[in-house]
């Protein structure tokens, strides 16, 4: 299943993340964090005219290195959580689910998948993190070598 999230970085919430990185690094480290995401500004950009600069407190500016990091670290904490409910809605919990490429999931039960979806909706919204359920996608593949694989 493939889960559509609109703008990602821009809705990372540093507060959060900061706190999320209290249980990971050390506190020379997670000041260094704070440093570097201190004083960001935005501005935008109205009839191809740019407005003044404010502070902002949301997302990870793209192109720099950091913010892959910063996306990944906060993106994991989230998941951990869906993970844990996960297991919490399913007595038979199927080892194999995973997630790759940050919004890619893999299951060889499709009602759990379908099912993950509105609990991924609830976790990642109070992280901020926007999903779009109508842009979902879901693929089947099977071990069979004679059936084609499906696309939905």
């Amino acid at each position: 299943m493939g889960v559509d999230m609109s703008k990602a970085f821009d809705c990372v919430d540093r507060g959060k993340f900061l706190f999320i990185l209290e249980s990971l690094v050390d506190v020379d480290s997670q000041r260094m964090a704070r440093m570097l995401m201190a004083g960001t500004t935005l501005r935008v950009v109205t009839r191809g005219k740019l407005g003044k600069t404010f502070p902002t407190t949301m997302g990870c500016p793209q192109g720099d290195g950091l913010s892959p990091v910063v996306f990944t670290v906060y993106l994991e904490a989230a998941m951990r959580e869906v993970r844990a409910l996960d297991c919490a809605l399913y007595s038979h919990y199927i080892g194999k689910f995973s997630y790759a490429d940050d919004v890619d999931f893999v299951s060889e039960s499709r009602p759990q998948l379908q099912n993950l979806l509105p609990t991924l909706v609830d976790v990642f919204s109070t992280y901020r993190l926007k999903v779009n359920p109508l842009k979902t996608e879901e693929r089947t593949v099977t071990s069979d070598t004679k059936a084609p694989i499906a696309y939905k």
